[in-house]
């Protein structure tokens, strides 16, 4: 919260979020992009919470937003809109080449540079299932947690087991696409083949990129057990990773980025 309300580019500006926070709310956008560099000159500790605890951080830095929008009066405590915090520009040690990814990575925080290959249709993501007793048709949401749906065991109005069937038409969902990141020519050894990358891209990210982009992605690096079939619930031993998109940037006038840039 002292980051968010205090931080100054120079000593003497006036504090940087709260102006863009009423800049944001004013053209009525969303999200909040915040620049990782500004965190770690002011708090390298908080920086490295950030990077390796982002699922948990992110949560954190949403809450405090909401806190700090509400303390300086920019909406309504009753308001329904929420403002989501996107961290970008990780520290030169956080951006990865692709080929460089390794399991000490997963669910940590990380950088890719690479041009877009390709992209999905839009998907609908369950974020949280209506479910209705087929006995005493009460009904009960269930949020979905890291994408595992905890299917009620019983009605908690008549306590019949095994009773409660998932509604599909009432369930809430969310916009998501699958993107394909490849490396860059200029960043592929010589004499090997490029290495991509599977990227997940949720909600207002959809769509923002386009195949032949070059983008930097800032998001969370992940491993999902692979099923042995459809119908099994038995896992292999090999786990398929991908990233959970954060942020997208685009270079500056259409230029290449730099592994060290600043």
């Amino acid at each position: 919260e002292k980051f968010l309300v205090g931080y100054r580019r120079e000593p003497g500006e006036r504090e940087l979020y709260p102006r863009l926070l009423s800049q944001l709310i004013r053209a009525e956008v969303w999200h909040l992009n915040v620049d990782a560099h500004h965190l770690h000159s002011w708090d390298p500790t908080l920086y490295s919470h950030l990077v390796r605890y982002p699922q948990e951080m992110v949560t954190l830095f949403d809450l405090t937003v909401e806190k700090v929008v509400q303390t300086l009066g920019l909406l309504p405590a009753d308001s329904p809109q929420r403002l989501q915090v996107r961290p970008f520009h990780l520290e030169v040690s956080e951006r990865k080449k692709m080929r460089e990814l390794n399991p000490e990575d997963i669910d940590t925080m990380v950088s890719l540079h690479g041009m877009v290959t390709r992209q999905s249709p839009i998907l609908p993501d369950l974020r949280q299932a209506m479910f209705r007793c087929q006995m005493c048709a009460s009904e009960t949401r269930v949020n979905i947690d890291r994408g595992r749906i905890s299917e009620p065991s019983h009605c908690e109005s008549c306590a019949v087991r095994g009773s409660m069937q998932i509604l599909h038409n009432r369930c809430d969902f969310a916009n998501k696409q699958l993107v394909r990141l490849q490396e860059t020519p200029d960043s592929i050894p010589e004499g090997e083949t490029p290495q991509t990358v599977s990227l997940c891209v949720y909600d207002d990210l959809v769509d923002v990129c386009r195949p032949g982009d070059r983008v930097e992605v800032t998001g969370i690096y992940r491993a999902q057990p692979i099923q042995m079939s459809n119908k099994s619930r038995r896992l292999r031993s090999i786990y398929r990773t991908y990233t959970d998109v954060i942020h997208f940037r685009r270079p500056p006038n259409g230029q290449a980025f730099s592994e060290n840039e600043p």
